[in-house]
């Protein structure tokens, strides 16, 4: 199908929904250019996709529709459609099936999200109608929260509703809990209201109906049970497990968890934590580790903690404000910069939440706020920092902790992700060569996949030296990793990592009375390192203790030399 009000790979994007080309014409969507499109929104997003909604209008003569951007802004935080600046919410009713058959009660009518699963459904010979948002039946314009009029534009009483969103809804505690609203508002209108959930995708990807009709005929979609709406808190207290044989159970192919840093420390939806004492340098630790997650390429630069797995990752600052966490993570990806360490995909994957006061897991309110906010980011890796000002529970009190420690569980299997928590050392540890567990009850130490640990490591000199520990459920025992930290640096740095290169280069010396840098760093490269920034690191230490020196035009630039000063090697 060609068309001059479409281009080819919005007609491509129509396409791979299921939509004929009778569906596409009488859709009446169109390709624009910026200026349409921000004379539609009232804002500018660039050219774009754009749906009408039949006969809906802002005001006499500006049509109401819902735009999907080429290139997304940031700012849409995944989202996809956009709608006019004080355009309200409207329901989509298809073009292609006749108005009169949304004021027969006897006709049944399904509900989704978007304007291509609703026509998708019509097309299959479903009465289908389109929300813009899982809450877009409600406008907050007038200051609160109220039905659309466009609601009366369907017969509702004694009509049979059923609600149809994506697959992952089960995983989105906001989502469901909005289709529990709108079922509410249907049935106080009369209607019988059910909600038919779709199976998601094998590979893990969510299913919506365009998606389901792709692959399934609307046979099998009519064989799926519709299930009552109820209130999601009823859905949670009363969880369904499948009761299966040994034999079944032992033979069965599940999903392999896999390891965001290498061999359990931290595992895809394991649950961990990291104790130490109070100003010791926790949240620096455990911000790095998290970046490193989010995009950065090595773990405290060390290589024998390699990252299996980057993607997003949601951290709670719990303890300092909000510019303090901000000064922080500015110098860490400035230290980051200056050590040659790219910052593209961290700068896109980290997202900081400031919740200091106002975030309490110990009330319903904390709970569904984290599982929002997951919804929205969709992590990998959940970050709490620390957990003690997020409840108001007794820490020595091992049913309240079971409790806290349940919770955290409940948000690894909800979202998928791991969860790692901070955690303050007891006072009897100081001086101590290894903590397991934190403060208060044992069974901070007794449920969790990794117990990492922080204490100071010898002399401390001019920055921090600690020694992390690890207690590892999902993988074999690791020796404790040293790391540094100078004054002006904010980076941690495995010790060992660099003393080894600075040998490696005293032996390359005792060989060569001088060579130029960039044959050091191809051999260095040669024997199988990574860091430039290390190898930095050991010339400077090498040169200040007297064992080589530089020419006078310094490192590192292509040709100069480093000349060993073989007396002293």
């Amino acid at each position: 199908m060609t068309s001059p009000r479409l281009q080819e790979a919005h007609l491509a994007d129509l396409c791979a929904s299921g939509l004929s080309e009778e569906t596409i014409l009488a859709s009446g969507c169109y390709s624009a250019q910026e200026p349409t499109v921000r004379e539609l929104l009232g804002f500018g997003v660039g050219p774009g996709l754009v749906f009408p909604f039949p006969g809906v209008e802002i005001r006499p003569g500006v049509p109401f529709v819902q735009v999907k951007p080429d290139k997304p802004p940031e700012w849409m935080n995944g989202a996809k459609y956009l709608t006019p600046k004080q355009g309200g919410c409207h329901l989509y009713l298809p073009p292609i099936v006749p108005a009169e058959r949304f004021k027969n009660p006897r006709i049944p009518l399904y509900i989704t999200e978007g304007v291509k699963k609703a026509l998708r459904g019509c097309q299959e010979g479903l009465l289908c109608i389109g929300l813009a948002g899982v809450d877009a039946w409600k406008d907050r314009r007038s200051g609160e929260s109220a039905p659309i009029a466009d609601l009366d534009k369907v017969t509702w009483k004694d009509r049979t509703v059923s609600v149809v969103y994506d697959s992952d809804l089960a995983t989105k505690s906001a989502v469901r809990f909005a289709e529990f609203r709108l079922g509410r508002e249907l049935r106080d209108r009369g209607a019988n209201v059910y909600a038919v959930r779709l199976p998601g995708d094998p590979n893990g990807e969510k299913v919506g109906l365009d998606d389901y009709l792709c692959t399934h005929n609307i046979d099998v979609f009519c064989g799926l049970e519709p299930e009552p709406i109820h209130h999601p808190a009823k859905d949670l207290a009363a969880p369904v497990f499948p009761v299966i044989s040994l034999g079944e159970f032992v033979t069965r192919q599940l999903p392999q968890t896999p390891d965001l840093l290498g061999g359990g420390v931290i595992t895809q939806g394991g649950l961990s934590s990291l104790i130490g004492r109070a100003k010791l340098g926790k949240t620096w630790c455990v911000t790095q580790l998290g970046l490193t997650v989010a995009g950065l390429d090595d773990v405290f630069l060390a290589a024998d903690i390699p990252v299996r797995q980057h993607g997003p990752v949601l951290f709670f600052n719990c303890e300092v404000t909000e510019h303090v966490f901000q000064y922080r993570l500015r110098l860490m990806l400035e230290e980051a910069g200056r050590r040659g360490v790219k910052t593209t995909d961290v700068r896109r994957q980290f997202f900081p939440v400031t919740v200091r006061g106002l975030l309490r897991l110990d009330r319903k309110a904390g709970e569904e706020a984290i599982l929002k906010l997951a919804g929205q980011v969709r992590p990998i890796l959940i970050i709490l920092d620390p957990i003690g000002p997020l409840h108001g529970w007794d820490e020595n009190s091992a049913d309240e902790m079971g409790r806290l420690l349940n919770l955290m569980l409940s948000f690894c299997a909800k979202t998928g992700a791991a969860v790692l928590f901070t955690h303050h050392a007891p006072k009897n540890t100081e001086g101590r060569e290894e903590i397991h567990f934190g403060r208060g009850s044992s069974v901070f130490g007794d449920r969790v996949d990794s117990a990492l640990s922080l204490v100071p490591s010898g002399e401390q000199g001019d920055g921090s030296r600690l020694k992390l520990g690890f207690i590892l459920r999902n993988g074999p025992p690791r020796e404790p990793l040293i790391l540094w930290r100078g004054r002006d640096e904010f980076l941690y740095s495995a010790v060992g990592e660099t003393e080894d290169v600075g040998e490696w280069l005293k032996a390359l010396l005792a060989e060569e009375d001088e060579i130029a840098f960039q044959d050091v760093k191809g051999r260095y490269e040669a024997a199988g390192h990574r860091s430039e920034w290390r190898l930095r690191k050991a010339i400077d230490a090498l040169e200040k203790a007297g064992e080589l020196h530089r020419d006078k035009h310094g490192m590192p630039a292509r040709g100069y030399l480093i000349r060993g000063l073989r007396g002293l090697l």
